[in-house]
């Protein structure tokens, strides 16, 4: 789901693998068993809330990481297009096919990110950084209200591709400071998770600090603070448990580059675009008619469940990846790669 690079750093192909397998884990959880009743604001008690404190900021840190170009002014905008909306137009048409209902909204936020932080490294203004903070204070309540687009999450995951950024720049003193800053956000995370509750979670608690409809129609100014502290805290505990596990991550590596099971396991790394766009179609598809109940009276024993699942369809994705990209078609109109 990031830029190719022609030398893969291993920690973030096995990052990848783990963050993509938690976006499975996190489909699987409201679809067998306990989560299934409940509505989409209900549904992230628990595991599945804690999963969604931090899984698609993690993948939106790596993808900045890896577009680091961005940090000079340089980017292709044309192979991005082509890497990411060109296989959302695709899959648009493959949905209706089989009638499996999705946008592949990370893909369509993915390129917005993109555009968006090259033009800002493009721009030569005094207090660019504050100016944008203010431009974003006043425009995520906006983006709101705009129907097509406000489902690509792109107020929500812009900060975090500019961290992957951050993260690339500040690489040597990541690395020279590794321990300390493991063990650092390591304890912040415990004690964000231990905070973390249900109103948190994006689809609960939107960019909506101002009421720009009260504003337009009855010329009032509403402001919620407690909508923007629940963004705020969002984005830190989303911040601060990615970067725990990429340092985390970096330390495993660093420690044990020689281990062939940690280089099989990035390995996955690089099918994990494909896996994003294929478990859609495995939970959605090939799993939705069969209702699945799993016993949950035993939520230990319901969470094992769902994560042997999540990882049986994790190696099937990748298998069914590998067979698929061998196609000139597909791994480029689906899977955005270009045929070598």
């Amino acid at each position: 789901m990031m830029e190719h690079q022609k030398k893969r750093l291993f920690w973030i192909d096995s990052l990848k693998v783990f963050a993509i397998l938690l976006v499975i884990w996190g489909h699987i959880l409201p679809r067998l068993g306990q989560y299934a009743p409940m509505s989409i604001e209900e549904r992230f008690d628990g595991l599945n809330g804690l999963i969604y404190s931090f899984h698609m900021p993690l993948f939106m840190i790596l993808s900045g990481y890896v577009s680091s170009k961005i940090l000079m002014g340089q980017g292709d905008i044309v192979r991005k297009f082509k890497q990411l909306i060109i296989p959302c137009i695709t899959l648009f048409f493959v949905c209706l096919m089989v009638g499996v209902d999705d946008n592949f909204w990370y893909l369509k936020s993915l390129f917005a990110c993109y555009v968006i932080w090259l033009g800002y490294f493009k721009i030569h203004l005094k207090s660019k950084l504050l100016v944008a903070i203010i431009l974003c204070f006043f425009l995520f309540p906006l983006y709101q209200q705009i129907p097509l687009i406000r489902q690509y999450k792109i107020d929500f995951m812009l900060p975090f591709f500019g961290i992957g950024l951050l993260l690339h720049e500040k690489a040597n003193f990541v690395k020279e400071h590794l321990k300390v800053l493991l063990v650092i956000f390591g304890i912040l995370s415990i004690i964000l998770e231990f905070m973390w509750s249900d109103q948190y979670v994006f689809y609960n608690s939107r960019a909506n600090w101002i009421d720009y409809n009260v504003l337009w129609e009855e010329r009032k100014f509403l402001f919620n603070w407690y909508n923007l502290y629940c963004n705020l805290f969002r984005d830190v505990t989303g911040f601060v448990v990615s970067c725990f596990f990429i340092f985390l991550f970096i330390l495993i590596y660093e420690k044990g580059n020689q281990v062939k099971m940690l280089n099989k396991i990035a390995s996955g790394g690089g099918y994990s675009l494909h896996v994003y766009i294929l478990q859609v179609f495995v939970i959605k598809g090939m799993l939705a008619p069969f209702h699945i109940i799993l016993p949950s009276e035993n939520v230990n024993t319901y969470y094992l469940l769902t994560l042997g699942i999540s990882f049986v369809i994790l190696i099937v994705c990748i298998f069914i990846a590998k067979v698929l990209e061998r196609n000139r078609y597909i791994n480029k109109y689906i899977f955005g790669k270009s045929y070598n």
